[in-house]
């Protein structure tokens, strides 16, 4: 049952950082 409380940290942890990585991917695709 600790895993269940690992992965929904783990899914927290990527919905606040992919969309950060997608935006420095886009910024330095643009440049």
């Amino acid at each position: 049952r600790g895993a269940a409380i690992a992965i929904v940290l783990l899914l927290m942890v990527a919905i606040l950082i992919v969309p950060y990585l997608v935006w420095n991917l886009r910024g330095e695709t643009e440049q």
